[in-house]
């Protein structure tokens, strides 16, 4: 019972593991493309910042942006983009790739969503900041053509951000700019009134007259 058991469990799942792998698994090609985020501040960022890392990449840990970026690259709506932008569908599911790695076309964009995160891995260099994504496909035409699709949608979802930000803080400086206008006109129209109801033309000359008075008298 025990030789049995232990082919059943090991000898039998490695020399099928072992058959498949070597006689009937597709070849699968990679395409890696390194990116990090700058701050809203920095203004919005060219593709070549993205994948290049220029001078102004920031530096010193992941930030809520990197991490958004990288949540979006797994997530369904990216899928859904690719998909009708490139025909995700039809690129996983060539003949190029064996039975057991092809994705079925027929299949729900649910099944697709989990599929793609299958083919792609995102990592987060917590220190630099930097996201490295690996995106695999069964032809080498195929993996470049989706890591710079997947490179150029991550870019435009960060650019979005950046102008979102800006804007709303530009909106909020003139919310304040607004405010203060108005107060510093209710306080001109106060400053007025009170002139035209005492009579004084200029109410600090009229206090510097006084003052003088009073020191002679003193």
């Amino acid at each position: 019972g025990l030789i049995v058991s232990f082919v059943l469990m090991v000898v039998l799942p490695l020399i099928v593991e072992s058959a498949y792998w070597g006689l009937i698994a597709s070849k699968q090609y990679a395409t890696e493309l390194r990116f990090a985020v700058r701050s809203a501040e920095s203004g919005p960022m060219p593709a070549a910042a993205l994948s290049g890392l220029p001078p102004g990449a920031l530096v010193g840990g992941a930030t809520q942006d990197t991490q958004i970026a990288a949540n979006y690259i797994l997530s369904k709506g990216i899928v859904e983009t690719l998909e009708k932008s490139i025909g995700l569908r039809q690129m996983f599911g060539r003949s190029e790739a064996d039975y057991f790695s092809r994705f079925d076309p027929t299949d729900p964009v649910e099944e697709l969503e989990e599929y793609w995160k299958k083919r792609v891995k995102v990592d987060i260099e917590t220190a630099s900041g930097i996201v490295s994504v690996i995106v695999r496909a069964f032809t080498p035409e195929d993996s470049i053509q989706i890591a710079r699709k997947t490179l150029s949608l991550t870019e435009q979802l960060v650019n979005d951000m950046s102008t979102r930000s800006r804007r709303d803080k530009l909106d909020l400086a003139k919310r304040e700019l607004d405010r203060t206008e108005e107060a510093l006109r209710r306080g001109a129209d106060a400053m007025r009134g009170v002139r035209e109801s005492q009579g004084v033309l200029d109410a600090r000359a009229s206090a510097d007259a006084l003052n003088k008075v009073i020191e002679k008298l003193q």
